[in-house]
């Protein structure tokens, strides 16, 4: 079922009143066959790849446009024996940069996560899919690339149901889907929240004029109350669960929370607003610690996309591909993993093969990402090409990022225009090598265009064109 907490029940926002009856659990064909193995320890049913292992090499990054299982098992470390309903609760924070005291910033934002991060696996250099939240979470749940998901042409993106999505996949594996969000893009109609059994839509709060966009609220408190209150609720967790949470606070506007005061400068109020979070998702974690749940559950914190502050000129999010807009955390608290940071760069496509895994079910032949669990467990995995994708869109030009290497690529198609940095040396993208390293250039869109050539692009339909037939997912 959907259902919104109601806005007249704010100051009780366990009230929530039913809206709209969720569609039945998909079929086990419609989610490729998954079906939940109680008795599977993680990587019990690995993943079936189609190629050889990727090269570290730039020029033979096609490979990895699809892993092999091969190719992952770099290292097979001692795994514990999982239980048989091990559940995940995934907090993903809007806008949330890569600075947080686990990860090296000086300011206290987040000592909440900071906490958690001391027993986690902590991804140190972790990438978005995409540069803002309709081209990044949908495709983290499916392990896609927003450019060849079927999908409409507005900004406000709709994703078909020819996708299927890691909720749907767990769903019908027997897993209870809950979630929660507060912004108007996770209405059921736009496909984002497919497969989903419950979910909330809460409400927010604040002084901003009757009228104003969600964005001029805040709406943090609501969410942890509403976390909260789906880990306390036994029709939820009394068998394996999935609970997936969206935090928005963050993003812009940037509001002032008293007693999270770090300047009044848009920096300043930024990371209030990540303290402001951080304090309530720390409400969430301290429920689950509180829990004979903690045993089972899997927690992973991330975001959908970064933000600038004028590094390059430019602010906010979307559009642009700068390491400040698409660099975000990644961290991962799993039953017996080995506490520690790992420092090479991934990509969030990875999200959903690692769930999937650790739920002990048959892996997605056609994601784009690899099981993240070998390393959470102490072993290596070698680093992977990374794309970055951002399709045309009405507000955007279409923008792709490839990382191999320690080089970045940016390629702008509309305007022929190619930026090569070497992140290794240059972290800060203050030096674009196109012209001082032609072989370089060279070298890296030869990979590029190798590994574009196994990702199918979709033409995304017009808004209001009707559906091709399909025969469904």
């Amino acid at each position: 079922m959907i259902v919104a907490a109601s806005a007249a029940c704010a100051s009780d926002p366990g009230h929530v009143a039913i809206v709209e009856p969720m569609a039945p659990a998909p079929s086990a064909s419609a989610s490729s066959g998954a079906e939940k193995k109680r008795d599977a320890s993680p990587g019990a049913e690995g993943a079936e790849g189609d190629g050889e292992s990727p090269a570290s090499s730039a020029v033979d990054a096609s490979d990895a446009a699809r892993p092999s299982a091969a190719a992952l098992a770099a290292i097979e470390p001692v795994r514990p024996h999982l239980p048989n309903d091990i559940s995940f609760l995934v907090i993903t924070i809007d806008t949330l940069r890569p600075d947080l005291g686990c990860l090296g910033y000086g300011r206290p934002v987040s000592p909440n996560i900071d906490k958690l991060a001391e027993r986690a696996v902590v991804y140190e250099r972790a990438y978005s899919i995409s540069t803002y939240t309709g081209f990044c979470l949908t495709p983290m749940m499916a392990s896609r690339y927003p450019s060849e998901m079927p999908r409409n042409d507005r900004h406000e993106v709709k994703y078909f149901k020819e996708n299927v999505l890691l909720a749907e996949r767990l769903r019908a594996a027997g897993y209870h889907t809950a979630g929660a969000a507060s912004h108007f893009l996770f209405a059921p109609e736009l496909g984002w929240i497919d497969g989903f059994e419950r979910f909330v839509h809460a409400p927010v709060e604040g002084n901003a004029r009757p009228g104003s966009g969600v964005d001029a609220f805040h709406s943090s408190r609501i969410m942890a109350n509403t976390a909260i209150r789906l880990l306390s609720d036994p029709q939820i967790t009394s068998g394996p669960f999935f609970i997936w949470v969206h935090f928005l606070d963050p993003h812009k506007k940037y509001l002032e929370h008293p007693g999270f005061d770090f300047g009044d400068d848009p920096r300043g109020l930024y990371d209030g607003e990540v303290a402001f979070t951080d304090f309530h998702v720390g409400r969430v974690l301290d429920t689950l610690a509180a829990s004979p749940l903690r045993e089972r559950t899997v927690v992973i914190i991330t975001a959908d996309h970064a933000e600038a502050f004028g590094e390059h000129g430019f602010y906010f999010h979307g559009r642009e591909e700068w390491e400040e807009v698409v660099r975000i955390p990644f961290l991962v608290l799993a039953p017996g993993n080995v506490p520690r940071h790992i420092a090479r760069r991934m990509s969030v496509v990875e999200f959903a093969p690692t769930v999937l895994e650790l739920a002990g079910l048959p892996a997605d032949p056609g994601a784009r990402g690899q099981s993240l669990v070998p390393e959470l467990y102490g072993g290596e995995l070698p680093e992977r090409p990374i794309l970055i994708d951002q399709p045309k869109n009405p507000y955007y030009p279409l923008r792709r990022s490839f990382i191999d290497g320690g080089y970045k690529l940016i390629t702008t198609p509309s305007t022929d225009s190619n930026q090569l940095f070497d992140l290794n040396r240059d972290p800060g993208e203050t030096k674009d090598l196109a012209d001082a390293e032609p072989d370089a250039l060279r070298h890296m869109r030869e990979a590029y265009e190798a590994f574009m050539s196994q990702v199918p692009e979709f033409t995304p339909r017009s808004f209001g064109a009707p559906p091709p037939k399909t025969a469904g997912k």
